[in-house]
């Protein structure tokens, strides 16, 4: 873990405004927001300069990233993800739409896709 923390830190100081940074920085703070928080003080035990997950970075760092690569499926599923957990569903929703409208090209678009349509059918049943 140290050595893919050390390489994301040198990717974000090389690369700020690259869209792939962008999509790994948002998903590095969503991962860490999901880790649970005895887990989290274990590594901390080793990573001290681990920093807690952070959902409003995360949902900057996502935005950012739909932004500057709008053919990346997997781009719309982190953001919409990120938006679900901080209760904003009807932007949630508008994103899931236009993930949905992004053309398959990749395994991990159709991947994606799935779980958009999961996430999709989630929010309709809620109300959303």
């Amino acid at each position: 873990m140290k050595s893919f923390v050390s390489s994301l830190d040198l990717c974000i100081k090389q690369n700020p405004s690259n869209g792939h940074v962008m999509l790994m920085e948002g998903r590095y703070h969503l991962a860490l927001y999901l880790i649970a928080p005895e887990v989290m003080a274990e590594l901390r035990v080793h990573m001290p300069q681990l920093p807690e997950g952070n959902l409003t970075l995360a949902e900057t760092k996502l935005r950012e990233a739909v932004k500057l690569m709008p053919e990346q499926v997997d781009a719309y599923l982190s953001l919409a993800r990120v938006l679900m957990l901080l209760g904003k569903f009807s932007e949630a929703k508008e994103i899931i739409d236009k993930g949905l409208s992004v053309q398959c090209i990749t395994k991990s678009d159709q991947f994606a896709v799935k779980y958009l349509m999961t996430f999709k059918t989630w929010l309709i049943e809620e109300g959303v």
